[in-house]
């Protein structure tokens, strides 16, 4: 089964380095879409908004800051603090599944060297912790 997992990883990375060869070449040889060259051949002022909207492309530049929405947009405020209140959640869930286990384990541990039968009773019950 491992040997399946690894033949799988290798033919992902493979595929993975495939695809990346393959942008990087179509990033070089295809030219750019937006070229600050006119019609004719000629450069164009793209500080002068005049000249592009004679031309009818109708250019509009907006600029905002990011960093100011998120600090005042209700929707992304409520949206991070639904992230945090499921980090803290999964953060408890775990810390208590991690307790009951060390303790089950203690337990286990205590007993000293096991009787075959309670070996399986050890790893019935391990398997049922591992379960849930």
């Amino acid at each position: 089964m491992q040997n399946n997992a690894s033949k799988l990883a290798v033919i992902s990375l493979v595929l993975n380095f495939i695809l990346i060869i393959a942008v990087l070449i179509l990033f070089v040889k295809m030219p750019s879409g937006s070229s600050s060259e006119a019609d004719n051949g000629e450069p164009v002022d793209t500080t002068d908004l005049t000249a592009l909207h004679e031309k009818g492309e109708g250019a509009v530049v907006v600029y905002y800051q990011s960093d100011s929405l998120n600090t005042r947009c209700k929707f992304v405020i409520d949206l991070q603090k639904e992230i945090m209140d499921a980090q803290v959640n999964a953060e408890a869930r775990l810390k208590s599944k991690q307790d009951e286990l060390m303790r089950w384990d203690k337990k286990w541990q205590d007993k000293g060297p096991l009787l075959s039968s309670e070996q399986e009773q050890y790893m019935a019950e391990g398997q049922k912790n591992k379960k849930n």
